[in-house]
């Protein structure tokens, strides 16, 4: 499973995925520090390997389509809006995955 977790933030719900799911998350935020803290612990723990950090803006995420299985956003997403944010990203979402 691929996961997208937009607008990752210091990635305390990035770790919360990888402990619910089996999948790999791609952690994306546009504030480069809080993508080098996951990645200073990421390494520490278990989790290293399964997630991965991507510095870019929610607008403008660099992703093919129908990438994702799962697509999360926990208290991000209204920054763009929730009905553009939707309609932004469920181009990136598999066939039967989620948003």
């Amino acid at each position: 499973m691929q996961i997208l977790d937009v607008g990752c933030g210091s990635g305390a719900q990035t770790r919360d995925l990888t402990g619910f799911t089996a999948g790999t998350v791609i952690a994306v935020d546009n504030h480069q520090p809080f993508l080098d803290s996951i990645a200073s612990w990421t390494g520490k723990d278990s989790l290293f390997g399964r997630i991965k950090t991507v510095c870019a803006s929610m607008d403008a995420l660099p992703f093919e389509k129908e990438q994702f299985d799962l697509i999360w956003s926990e208290g991000a997403i209204f920054i763009m809006g929730f009905e553009q944010g939707l309609n932004a990203w469920k181009p990136l979402v598999k066939k039967g995955g989620s948003s």
